[in-house]
C-alpha cells in the first residue's frame, strides 16, 4: 500500500498536534498575567503559536496546487519506526559514535536516498553535533564510546 501526502499538509497536521498536546500539558501550570508571568505563561503562548503556524502551514498544503507529494508505504514506515525503537539500546550498549550514524545510514537507505558520500557526511555531522550537544555541552550521562 503506498500513500500519497502533500508535504505541507503532513508538517501542518504535525505542527498542530505538537501545539496542541504541549498546551494542554501547560494548562496544568498556573498561567499568570504579563506582568506576574507564572510557570504557564510561556508554554501557552508558544503552543498556541506553534498551532497557529500548523494551521497556515496545512492551509497552505490544502490550496497547493502543486503535486509535490510524499510517498511511503507500510515497510518503509515500519522499518523507520524499528531503527528509532533501536536508537535507544544502541545508545546505551554502543554509544552515540554507533547509534547514530546506524539510525541516519537506515533513514537514508529505506528513503531511496543511496548517495554514500551524502550519509557519510550527515552521520558525521549529526554525531557530532549530538556529541558537543549533549555530552559536552550539557553534560549528559549519554556514553559516547562503546562499553
Amino acid at each position: 500500500m503506498v500513500t500519497r501526502l502533500n508535504p505541507d499538509l503532513l508538517a501542518g497536521i504535525f505542527f498542530i498536534i505538537i501545539g496542541a498536546g504541549a498546551g494542554y500539558i501547560a494548562q496544568g501550570y498556573s498561567f499568570g498575567s504579563a506582568e506576574q508571568m507564572g510557570p504557564g505563561y510561556l508554554p501557552v503562548w508558544l503552543s498556541g503559536l506553534i498551532v497557529a503556524f500548523g494551521i497556515a502551514i496545512g492551509w497552505r498544503g490544502l490550496r497547493a496546487t502543486h503535486k509535490e507529494t510524499i510517498v511511503f508505504g507500510l515497510p518503509v514506515l515500519l522499518t523507520i519506526c524499528a531503527a528509532v525503537a533501536a536508537f535507544g539500546p544502541l545508545l546505551e550498549h554502543l554509544g552515540m559514535i554507533v547509534a547514530v550514524p546506524v539510525l541516519v545510514v537506515v533513514s537514508r537507505l529505506v528513503g531511496g536516498h543511496r548517495n554514500g558520500k551524502e550519509i557519510l557526511i550527515i552521520s558525521v555531522a549529526l554525531t557530532a553535533f549530538c556529541a558537543l550537544v549533549f555530552v559536552w555541552a550539557l553534560n549528559g550521562a549519554i556514553p559516547l564510546w562503546p562499553k
